[in-house]
């Protein structure tokens, strides 16, 4: 949720504090591995059961993680490389604050609690493979209920209000694999449509049977494009703009004029070349004729 519809809200925050951050002598990849060892503290925190001091350092992770990326954009240093890093620090940092759930809860609960937060630990994997696995096909998994931001937030209220941690982390575990199921779903239906493009450009024999992924789906999606295109003729002639009709009409008489031209100037040079012909002839005979009458 936080990654889609409330991105550009999240973005409008966090950029003023990442041009802020980027005066300070502070890498986005330091930022992201401080993240890290804050994870890290947090997990030995909750297993010492000193919940308090988990919050507050569950709450400092989850600002690294928030603000490496706006301060990449303010330093212009976004690369490969610092995603990559930002990508397994996330899946380092789960691990780690899950790890201390399960500590948590088999020394206060005993040993088979702690099969919780490691199926929330094993759902958690299966969400963040699949919108690695799709846009590695260029296809989009974005979406769910309860993505990262959101887990770490329930997460951090299950620390605070720790009589009710059970009931929350079963919530976690819920939500995330109704995430799961929806990327599923979601990924699962487009690569039919890439699937299926593919095949049918195969069966053609044209050329757009080697073409990649992204491409496929980006061209399946093309006739949706073009009815939008197609509506938004009214607006276009409200501007005052010329319509799709008035400039192919134009182009056709355009093209015609260009026939009739070439045309005329063929028929010129043939006419030309007739004339001179029968000049040639004439004063040919009358020269043979001039000639027998002398002998």
């Amino acid at each position: 949720m936080f990654d889609g519809s409330l991105r550009s809200q999240v973005d409008k925050v966090t950029s003023p504090v990442g041009k802020k951050l980027a005066s300070l002598p502070i890498s986005p990849n330091q930022l992201t591995v401080a993240g890290v060892i804050f994870s890290m503290l947090t997990c030995v925190a909750i297993g010492l059961g000193h919940l308090g001091f988990a919050v507050v350092g569950i709450v400092l992770a989850g600002l690294c993680d928030l603000l490496d990326g706006p301060l990449a954009k303010s330093k212009n240093c976004s690369s490969l490389r610092g995603a990559f890093l930002d990508s397994v620090a996330d899946r380092v940092s789960d691990t780690l604050l899950l790890s201390g759930f399960g500590w948590y809860l088999t020394t206060r609960y005993g040993g088979h609690w702690a099969m919780l937060p490691m199926a929330i630990l094993g759902v958690t994997v299966l969400v963040s493979y699949q919108r690695a696995k799709a846009e590695s096909f260029g296809l989009c998994a974005k979406g769910g209920i309860m993505e990262r931001a959101e887990r770490v937030v329930v997460l951090a209220f299950a620390l605070l209000i720790s009589s009710f941690m059970l009931e929350l982390l079963w919530l976690v575990l819920v939500l995330t694999s109704y995430t799961a199921l929806v990327r599923f779903v979601k990924v699962f239906g487009q690569a039919g449509l890439v699937g299926l493009a593919d095949i049918n450009a195969q069966e053609r024999g044209d050329s757009q049977a080697n073409e990649s992924p992204d491409k496929i789906f980006a061209r399946v999606r093309e006739p949706k494009q073009r009815v939008s295109s197609i509506t938004s003729w009214r607006t276009r002639h409200a501007q005052g703009g010329p319509s799709r009709w008035r400039s192919r009409r134009a182009g056709e008489l355009t093209r015609n004029r260009t026939r009739r031209v070439r045309s005329s100037a063929k028929l010129g040079e043939r006419r030309t070349y007739s004339s001179s012909k029968l000049g040639q002839r004439r004063t040919h005979s009358s020269t043979k004729l001039g000639q027998r009458r002398t002998h």
